[in-house]
């Protein structure tokens, strides 16, 4: 699940970059608390706000694509080719496996929930994983990323 949860927030993060232009890439994100890092380190040397940037960092580093330079892609292009996945992603995210637990509890029937979490979502995030990058590298083909 907890794969699940990052590659989502990555791709969510993406369209509203990309998609939306209304949020900073992974990368700059990564760029910019690290200079508030480096910042924190020289002011308050054992600080809960460095504490934090630092997991935050930890968690950027270990997104998809993160060594991958960033890539910019046209807004519209992105959007129309993006549109369609972004709620498709929400399907394997943390409010659905809420709903699945629900379901099983109230009929009493666990193997429900694990067939979901063990299979089902693994399947349908494989899915999703491939047709994303599929879209992406259509959208790098046709000469809509820079």
């Amino acid at each position: 699940m907890s794969l699940h949860s990052s590659l989502i927030d990555y791709y969510r993060m993406q369209f509203l970059s990309h998609g939306l232009g209304k949020a900073d890439s992974p990368q700059a994100d990564f760029e910019k608390f690290s200079a508030e890092l480096a910042r924190l380190k020289q002011h308050k040397p054992r600080s809960l706000d460095r504490w934090i940037i630092w997991i935050y960092m930890g968690y950027l580093k270990a997104r998809p694509n993160r060594a991958r330079k960033d890539v910019r892609y046209d807004r519209e292009a992105y959007f129309r080719a993006n549109r369609l996945l972004l709620p498709a992603w929400s399907l394997v995210g943390s409010s659905t496996y809420i709903l699945v637990i629900m379901v099983s509890a109230i009929l009493g029937r666990p193997m429900i929930f694990f067939v979901y979490a063990i299979g089902l979502a693994n399947v349908f995030c494989l899915i999703l994983l491939l047709l994303q990058v599929r879209a992406n590298r259509t959208l790098r083909r046709a000469g809509a990323a820079s």
